[in-house]
């Protein structure tokens, strides 16, 4: 990237700027001339006129006001002293691509890496800032992760970083401004500016993204840039699912697991590796760009590093990323504070194995499901499984906290029923398989139920009627009533009420 292409993308920039400013001084001038122009060539003021016209310039002008924009991440600000390989590695990133490294470096539970400059203007007097998403560090290798340092270093060597605010600013304004006069004519002429500032913003945004993968390439090759996206697209967003389904119910409950190593075994379960090979399928090899894409498509991303094969400058380090962050803990513990806002449940949360939280967090959280359903279940037995997903209707219009509108009702009898058989089989000697992503069993030597899927297995006949029946007598469940079994809680033992 030249200085001349970068002082012409910084003209351009402040041409559109400029140009915007301009539109709205045009519309505020027709504002203030149509009520002018009545009272000297017609004689009189229309009070309907002044108001429209007075209304929409305070509108418009409140609107152009530049509001102050907070760079600063929501993160956590590392300690230099406390992760010096992690700053060794920024440092000698920064070294290869010429730049200054940045002041300060945080860290942020998104999938997502970015490098921003704040204060000053186009640059000058600006404070440089490094953003990293920690799920990136549980899924790349050392080596990729320098690439994507690499590529987020690019945009402080083309430029990008003194551009991106400025074009910010000017998009705010924008968007702000046709918020604030919305459903007047007065919007067209500045929602046709916008589309017309977008379509070439964005197209300069997707070519700075291809000018930094050419330097991600550079720094750490071709392969490896190509690896690390292909990771990202694939296993990044399966984070915040990891997040939502296997963590915060344990933390509910006043545990914190090991969060790195569940994340592990999560992209290695099958429900992860199903997600995975969906997303790739999504990734179009014949997509084209979009006009309002901020970045080109995956699949243009990676022609483009294929089509510039470069050998890195680096030796290929397949250490997990995580592994140069020498304050894992203290990083996943200031997150948790960050994404629960409560400092003291975080420092007061319990540590746990994934293999503890069966007994102490799933079977309690079932126990407090179950309690509350004890009317519905009085009654019911195993044996009427079949019948009840045929037609779960009467069922689910019994239960207290399952009836929504928008869930399918196969779906809220199978919640609740397969809680219930969870307990039921747990109480006859069963072991419960819970581990993260995958689906949960209930396992007896060689046998092996799905308690969650059972009833869509019996409505599709995948378990056929008298298979069911079969297992419920060799198990030993056939004639328990499960509203006993919700009254009884979770205590196991061998004795049932019929």
């Amino acid at each position: 990237m030249t200085k001349l292409s970068i002082t012409l993308r910084a003209a351009l920039a402040m041409i559109f700027m400029i140009g915007f400013y301009c539109l709205a001084l045009i519309i505020l001038l027709v504002l203030i001339y149509v009520p002018l122009a009545q009272w000297c060539y017609l004689g009189q003021l229309k009070i309907n006129t002044a108001l429209f016209c007075g209304i929409w310039f305070i509108l418009i002008i409140n609107s152009l006001i530049p509001r102050r924009h907070n760079s600063v991440p929501i993160g956590f600000k590392l300690d230099e002293s406390k992760n010096k390989r992690l700053f060794d590695e920024i440092n000698k990133i920064a070294e290869i691509t010429e730049q200054k490294p940045p002041q300060e470096v945080f860290i942020v539970s998104d999938s997502n890496a970015y490098v921003y400059e704040s204060g000053g203007f186009m640059g000058l007097g600006s404070r440089r800032g490094l953003v990293i998403g920690l799920p990136l560090l549980y899924i790349l290798n050392v080596s990729e992760f320098r690439s994507v340092l690499a590529h987020e270093f690019g945009h402080y060597y083309n430029g990008d970083t003194k551009l991106s605010p400025l074009v910010h600013k000017t998009h705010t304004s924008m968007n702000k401004t046709l918020k604030d006069i919305k459903g007047s004519f007065l919007m067209i002429p500045i929602y046709l500016y916008r589309q017309l500032f977008l379509k070439i913003s964005l197209a300069v945004s997707r070519h700075q993204e291809f000018m930094a993968d050419l330097q991600s390439a550079r720094v750490a090759g071709s392969q490896i840039s190509i690896d690390a996206l292909v990771k990202i697209h694939g296993k990044g967003c399966l984070f915040d699912s990891y997040w939502k389904e296997e963590i915060m119910p344990i933390i509910s409950k006043g545990f914190k697991p090991p969060i790195f190593d569940g994340f592990k075994m999560y992209l290695n379960s099958h429900k992860a590796k199903s997600k995975i090979t969906y997303l790739m399928q999504q990734q179009d090899s014949n997509r084209k760009s979009n006009y309002f894409d901020t970045h080109p498509p995956f699949n243009e991303r990676i022609k483009s590093l294929q089509n510039n094969y470069i050998n890195g400058k680096l030796p290929i380090c397949d250490q997990i990323a995580i592994s140069i962050i020498e304050s894992e803990l203290e990083v996943e513990t200031e997150l948790l504070k960050l994404n629960i806002g409560d400092d003291k449940m975080v420092e007061n949360l319990k540590p746990i194995q994934w293999d503890e939280t069966t007994e102490k967090v799933y079977l309690k959280i079932w126990e407090d499901l179950l309690s509350d359903e004890v009317s519905a279940l009085s009654g019911i037995k195993p044996t009427d499984f079949p019948s009840i997903a045929s037609n779960p209707q009467n069922f689910v219009r019994s239960l207290r906290k399952y009836y929504e509108d928008d869930v399918p009702l196969i779906d809220r009898a199978q919640n609740i029923l397969g809680v219930a058989t969870v307990f039921v089989l747990y109480k006859r000697g069963w072991h419960i398989s819970i581990m993260p992503g995958e689906e949960i069993s209930m396992v007896d030597s060689d046998k092996v139920i799905k308690p969650f899927t059972l009833f869509s297995q019996l409505k599709s006949g995948g378990i056929s009627k008298n298979e069911w029946f079969e297992i419920c007598r060799q198990s030993r469940i056939a004639e328990i009533n499960l509203g006993h079994i919700a009254a009884g809680g979770i205590k196991r033992d061998m004795q049932f009420e019929k």
